[in-house]
């Protein structure tokens, strides 16, 4: 949040810019041999919540310049799976055992970009909001991997995207206003 004030002249702005790069894994490597003796569960969960509030205000008695730009780089990538070549077998062939395979991804974006600016003259206010969200989730059982379990196989990959986008600019000036 940015704000300038003059007898004459003033120019503000705010510029706010978020990366954020992750990787969530929950897997079985290649060539594992496992035995069960019940339910196995393989879950890779990445919850992500984003606020960002970017102002920016500008005043003068003749010329008001403001800018506000927000960017948001989201790349998250949520896996879960069996390798290659893994073999799973049940401990005893009268257990019943499950296997469940989850990879689920929330993002939680709020943003607010505002701007605003006053002069006796000419003002001339802008603002900007861009959201680049490459979000993969997968769930996967590698090839030449066996699985023998007396039960069910439940496999789910899952993205849910909430954003509340809220822009806005004002430009009041005597002679000019733009916005």
């Amino acid at each position: 949040v940015s704000g300038v004030a003059s007898g004459t002249v003033s120019v503000t702005g705010v510029v706010n810019t978020v990366i954020m790069t992750q990787q969530t894994k929950a897997y079985i490597n290649d060539n594992a041999k496992v035995t069960v003796s019940g339910d196995i569960s393989i879950l890779a969960d990445s919850n992500n919540k984003l606020t960002c509030w970017v102002g920016a205000a500008s005043f003068a008695g003749t010329v008001a310049v403001g800018a506000s730009v927000n960017t948001i780089k989201l790349e998250n990538k949520v896996t879960a799976g069996i390798g290659n070549s893994v073999t799973i077998n049940q401990a005893n062939s009268n257990d019943v055992s499950n296997l469940t395979i989850i990879a689920t991804a929330k993002d939680d974006i709020f943003t607010m970009v505002a701007g605003i600016v006053a002069s006796g003259g000419v003002s001339v206010s802008a603002s900007a909001n861009t959201i680049l969200n490459t979000t993969t989730v997968a769930t996967t059982i590698g090839t030449g991997s066996s699985i023998n379990l007396n039960g069910s196989l439940y496999v789910k990959a899952f993205h849910d995207l909430v954003m509340d986008l809220n822009l806005g600019t004002a430009s009041v000036g005597a002679y000019v206003g733009i916005g």
